[in-house]
């Protein structure tokens, strides 16, 4: 999706040669940083420069061994969003081929997007985002930097507002328009908070303010 066209009671998604129409239309990724939003109906919609889009990188790999599921998170410095700030390791029984295994993943280091920058799923995942998971999560597993291969590399996109709160709720220049989005570096329970005011929203029912309305 490149553009959304906002009337007073619809909206128009285009997607490359096709377009869809919808009465209303909820904006719920983390990386919203290359899409256009033209507002018929009132003001002009700033959201996608109001989300700092974020490379976060991963790794995983198995082990032929069963080991007990487990999730283990730091922080390196005392607040979330100042440079690198926490690295997480996750682990749980995982049935391949009819065998029992051991799935690992870890990851943590991040990079913000430059301005106008747009990301690229395509890319090689860095060396030195690779360097930097295995010196801070490899002896707290206990192998040494190098010493492990990956069975699987990935990055992925994420959206910080300037609060770093998520943006939850309808849009104040045009309603037809909501929103659910944001990572705040734990991002599963508030979008399921997220998509419970939202169904509220959309079904009616008018909510108290929250530190999470859009702006």
């Amino acid at each position: 999706m490149q553009r959304l066209e906002l009337a007073s009671e619809a909206v128009r998604l285009r997607c490359g040669p096709h377009s869809v129409r919808a009465s209303q239309v909820v904006l719920c990724t983390n990386g919203l940083v290359d899409l256009e939003i033209a507002n018929r109906a009132g003001a002009d919609v700033q959201m996608p420069a109001l989300v700092q889009g974020t490379v976060g990188f991963m790794a995983a790999y198995f082990d032929d061994v069963g080991k007990p599921a487990s999730a283990t998170s730091y922080l390196m410095i005392p607040r979330i969003s100042e440079g690198q700030s926490y690295f997480y390791a996750t682990r749980r029984p995982f049935e391949t081929n009819g065998s029992q295994r051991t799935l690992t993943c870890i990851g943590g280091p991040d990079r913000a997007l430059a301005p106008g920058e747009i990301y690229d799923r395509s890319a090689a995942f860095p060396a030195d985002q690779l360097t930097a998971l295995e010196r801070q999560v490899g002896p707290l597993l206990g192998w040494t930097p190098g010493a492990r291969p990956f069975d699987y590399l990935f990055h992925g996109l994420m959206g910080y507002p300037p609060t770093h709160a998520r943006i939850i709720g309808p849009e104040p220049r045009n309603a037809a328009l909501l929103s659910n989005l944001g990572c705040n570096g734990v991002g599963l329970l508030p979008s399921i908070h997220g998509a419970w005011r939202i169904a509220q929203t959309v079904n009616g029912t008018k909510l108290p303010p929250s530190l999470f309305d859009p702006a």
